[in-house]
This record gives structure tokens, sequence and C-alpha cells, in this order.
């Protein structure tokens, strides 16, 4: 069914040579269920993108702070396991990675975040 001319019309009168062009040369305007069934019967060719990558969650700038109050206030030191996750309202946050990463950066961090990592006993 691949090879039917622009200009064939069924039995009953529909332009089904110009309906298949028109799907070929748009098939972004179909619906993804439509692009996948005509591209299943070998009409049109597989138009969806390949997946995107899988971004990361996007933090709260105070998001690693405030799992570190919690981890500080709960366990009274900030001797965090570099692959410890803290549950901050039901969201994990891979304190330890962020712990790190803070310290690595230390030069570049605003004061203030410096000055609430030295109430919480932060290890530089």
């Amino acid at each position: 069914m691949t090879d039917v001319p622009r200009n064939y019309i069924t039995d009953d009168g529909h332009r089904l040579g110009e309906w298949l062009h028109n799907q070929r040369l748009h098939p972004q305007r179909l619906h993804p269920t439509q692009q996948r069934l005509l591209t299943g019967i070998g009409l049109i060719q597989n138009t969806e993108p390949p997946p995107k990558k899988r971004k990361p969650a996007t933090r709260k700038p105070e998001q690693g702070l405030a799992a570190a109050r919690a981890f500080h206030q709960r366990e009274g030191h900030l001797e965090v396991p570099q692959r410890h996750v803290e549950d901050l309202d039901g969201e994990p946050v891979r304190l330890g990675q962020w712990i790190s990463n803070t310290r690595r950066r230390k030069e570049h961090l605003p004061t203030d975040r410096i000055r609430a990592l030295d109430v919480l006993g932060m290890r530089w």
C-alpha cells in the first residue's frame, strides 16, 4: 500500500492517494498515536524524535542547606557520609554529595551560605 499514487481515488470516492500524500508530507500534524499506527503499517516513516535525556531534578538554591539543617538537628553534627540521601519533606536530597560539592566550591559560595554552614559546624 505504500505505492499508492497521489491521484488514487477509492471505488466509493475517497481520495486515498491525496490523503496518504498529506500524511507523509506533514506527519508532525498527526497525533502521536496516529503516527505510530501509520508507521506500524509502513505508510509513513518514524517521526518520533529520540527520547530526550532526562534532566536532573531542579533544586531550589536553599534545598541543600535545609537538608543540612535537618541532618544536623537530628544527628547533632554535619559529618555526612558521601552517599547519604536526606528525606526533605518527602523529596530525596543527595546531602552527602551536596556537602562534598559545597566544600570544593567554597570560594564561589555566597557569604551568608558559608556562615549558615559554619553555624552547623561545617568542616571545610
